[in-house]
């Protein structure tokens, strides 16, 4: 059956129109014309990609429920096919609309719970993401973070045992290196490529891998493919203190989660950076 056909049959309206818009590296993504104007975005797997959809509705239906972030609302999921609201997106991440997306950010890490993880497993693009509630954020960062990412590295043969006896290795002092605080609810997946933005406004955000962290790690997150200025810590700091030694220790200890979820997602390249964050610790 085609993606119109799928489209057809979910909502009882044949699209006029499909465009396709930039995606994720599982789905193919496409702006859906409607009969009466409407428009959709609707999610559908590439062939041979292992779909997420109604793992990925749940999320953005609870990170919406939050009501301090704005996330495009779910028509329609199932295992092969997501639509949603379609919100418009000129594309730029400027000074105006980072400072909004600073006082979003810092109104989500607000939400706290009682522990650490979330009710169910999510997913980060198409990879599992364990939430085991754990009230210790050490143990919590160490096993379902760590060491769960660094074993799908190795069952996806991006690396072998030596570089999992590192990773391993520096588990074994990462409560020397990282502190305790409360939890707060996470996007998990917060970088530029998941920001809509319009006129100076976030209008979205999209992709996320929620679950109840460290606020740290999400900011760490913005950190690494540079996704925002300065200018956006000060304004989260306004709100919410940044607590010393982020940028200059835990930051880098916090990217080895993103870096081994690119490097079993991507390869190789990633590498160097995880290598160059280890040896600094001496593993």
């Amino acid at each position: 059956m085609t993606i119109v056909s799928r489209i057809e049959a979910a909502l009882g309206q044949r699209p006029l129109a499909l465009t396709p818009l930039h995606g994720g590296c599982v789905a193919s993504v496409d702006r859906v014309d409607m009969p009466g104007g409407d428009r959709l975005v609707a999610k559908h797997a590439r062939r041979g990609g292992a779909a997420t959809f109604l793992i990925e509705a749940r999320m953005l239906n609870d990170l919406r429920a939050t009501g301090v972030v704005p996330v495009p609302e779910v028509i329609y999921a199932s295992d092969s096919l997501l639509l949603m609201e379609y919100v418009h997106s000129d594309g730029r991440l400027d000074g105006a609309a980072q400072d909004d997306l600073a006082r979003i950010t810092a109104a989500l890490h607000n939400i706290s719970g009682d522990g650490y993880g979330y009710d169910y497993d999510t997913v980060i693009g198409p990879l599992s993401q364990c939430n085991q509630w754990n009230s210790n954020w050490r143990e919590f960062f160490r096993k379902e973070r760590l060491q769960n990412m660094s074993a799908q590295c190795m069952t996806a043969g991006r690396y072998g045992h030596e570089m999992n006896a590192r990773i391993l290795a520096f588990c074994d002092q990462i409560d020397v290196h990282i502190g305790v605080k409360k939890s707060s609810f996470l996007h998990g997946d917060l970088w530029g490529g998941n920001v809509l933005c319009a006129g100076g406004r976030v209008t979205g955000l999209i992709d996320p891998a929620i679950y109840y962290g460290v606020d740290e790690v999400e900011l760490a997150f913005m950190t690494l493919f540079s996704s925002v200025s300065p200018r956006f810590f000060d304004i989260y700091g306004e709100i919410r203190p940044i607590e010393d030694g982020f940028f200059e220790k835990r930051c880098d200890i916090y990217n080895l989660w993103p870096l081994l979820v690119h490097v079993c997602l991507f390869g190789a390249v990633y590498l160097p950076q995880v290598d160059h964050t280890l040896a600094q610790y001496g593993c």
